[in-house]
């Protein structure tokens, strides 16, 4: 398909476009009678393997024109520019021996290498050092990057107190843990493309005072399961003085207040028994209790069910929405805290290496076109 000067081929693995490309190749050398005019053809790929093999390609088909070796060859691309055939042979004996004597010129080459090259083009323009160097693995950085971060731990206290911090919700997160390759993975992140307007931003930030926020809403989160742990050890405590947990129909409130004094919150909103006693303003036993035991429940009800809607109006409520809400952000200024220390890190590092990544060059290219 062709629009304007762009040409656009769809095809499948295999089905030929490497030796399509070739051809377009050598069509645009015929565009100029001066032999040299390859110099002026940009032909971009994906890896190192395909810029080889279309080079590779390229030199052999431009011999057997200048050789009359492949007549089918030869007489496409004649037809296809409009050409005698024994033209287009001349034509390539000279374009033969100008790639023979100009190899390097042949630009043929992957996305990063061009990139690279424009820009040491305009190193002065961009304000980058003349002797930079292009990491196309932006692991290394970020692996280089955590072991500087590692061996501040203990000098510098911000970096200390946040990576201690990160330690220790990572061990009570998991079971088998490596700290070094898990802020690897995790600092992998910054290169993607919707996490850089957010790095962005970032950087407006002091660490501290991300942390001084997140210590707030920790304080705020623990005084609030704190309480409610109480309220739930309290009815517990209630129930099983009275000896009334046999009473309640299938175990499920007490079970759930027993779950619920341990700080465990899970299914507590999905299960619809323990919204019932608010809604009927009083604590039920199943029918299949016995008198002694609804006698005992009548005997400290009125306690229990004070504290247990307490519990209840909080855990079903407004409440535990901002308990949602709150330990949310409490993970995501954690972890934009130590986002920030790697990315600072991350930059002081490839200030001092002279280093550059494919995505550094891009906006600096992006950014210079824009102005």
């Amino acid at each position: 398909m062709s629009t304007g000067k762009f040409r656009v081929i769809k095809a499948s693995a295999g089905s030929g476009k490497t030796y399509t490309l070739v051809h377009i190749f050598l069509s645009c050398c015929l565009q100029s009678k001066n032999p040299n005019y390859f110099r002026h053809i940009l032909a971009i790929t994906f890896t190192n393997k395909a810029a080889s093999e279309m080079k590779e390609r390229v030199l052999k088909a431009v011999k057997k024109l200048a050789n009359q070796e492949d007549a089918e060859l030869l007489e496409s691309i004649a037809v296809a520019n409009q050409k005698e055939p024994e033209e287009v042979s001349e034509h390539f004996k000279k374009v033969h021996k100008a790639m023979l004597h100009g190899y390097g010129d042949l630009s043929i080459m992957t996305i990063d290498k061009f990139v690279n090259r424009l820009v040491r083009s305009f190193t002065k323009d961009l304000g980058l050092h003349t002797d930079f160097k292009l990491e196309l693995d932006d692991r290394k950085i970020i692996s280089a990057s955590v072991e500087e971060m590692i061996d501040r731990v203990g000098e510098d206290q911000e970096l200390t107190q946040v990576l201690a911090e990160y330690a220790m919700e990572k061990v009570e997160d998991e079971d088998q843990w490596n700290f070094q390759s898990d802020l690897i993975d995790f600092g992998s992140n910054m290169t993607k493309e919707a996490v850089l307007p957010v790095l962005k931003e970032l950087r407006k930030f002091k660490t501290s005072d991300l942390m001084e926020v997140r210590k707030k809403i920790r304080q705020e989160l623990h005084s609030a399961v704190s309480q409610w742990k109480k309220w739930a050890s309290e009815c517990v405590e209630l129930i099983e003085k009275a000896g009334i947990e046999s009473g309640f129909s299938r175990g499920t409130i007490p079970k759930y207040l027993k779950q619920i004094s341990e700080g465990n919150f899970k299914k507590v909103r999905e299960t619809a028994g323990l919204r019932k006693p608010l809604e009927d303003g009083e604590l039920s036993l199943a029918k299949s209790a016995s008198p002694e035991i609804q006698s005992s429940l009548e005997a400290v009800h009125s306690e229990l069910f004070h504290k247990y809607s307490s519990l209840f109006e909080a855990l079903l409520g407004p409440a535990f929405d901002r308990y949602t809400m709150l330990n949310s952000l409490r993970t995501k200024l954690f972890q934009m805290a130590v986002l920030g220390q790697m990315d600072e890190q991350v930059q002081q590092y490839q200030e001092r290496e002279k280093l550059m990544t494919f995505h550094d060059l891009n906006k600096l290219i992006s950014e210079l076109v824009d102005d």
